[in-house]
């Protein structure tokens, strides 16, 4: 929630719009969305897996040679993270999140 009870019109050749009232966040593609989305990952608490940022995507990379000390530490991150989004009222887009994993052998584990 970053904006709240605001309201926006728009004035273009001397011309304004009806007012309009503004819902909760920001409107997509706005330049505001990917420097505030920083703004708010930039004290994110420390995690074991490594954290890719850009614009408004993050990636959690983990590496081992155990698949299932992979899924611990990623599941031990991603918890935190979700805290962290709980307390600043972000919201994940969870038809937006994807899990890879990636392996070097040729066989299925």
């Amino acid at each position: 929630m970053l904006l709240q009870n605001r309201q926006f019109c728009v004035d273009f050749d001397n011309n304004r719009s009806k007012w309009h009232k503004q819902k909760n966040g920001l409107p997509q593609g706005s330049v505001l969305v990917p420097m505030l989305f920083n703004i708010f990952t930039s004290d994110w608490p420390p995690t074991a897996t490594c954290k890719f940022v850009h614009a408004d995507d993050v990636c959690l990379a983990a590496q081992s040679t155990d698949r299932t000390s992979i899924e611990t530490t990623l599941t031990e991150d991603l918890s935190k993270v979700a805290e962290y989004c709980k307390v600043w009222r972000l919201k994940p887009n969870p038809t937006k999140t994807v899990v890879g994993y990636f392996h070097s052998a040729n066989k299925v584990t």
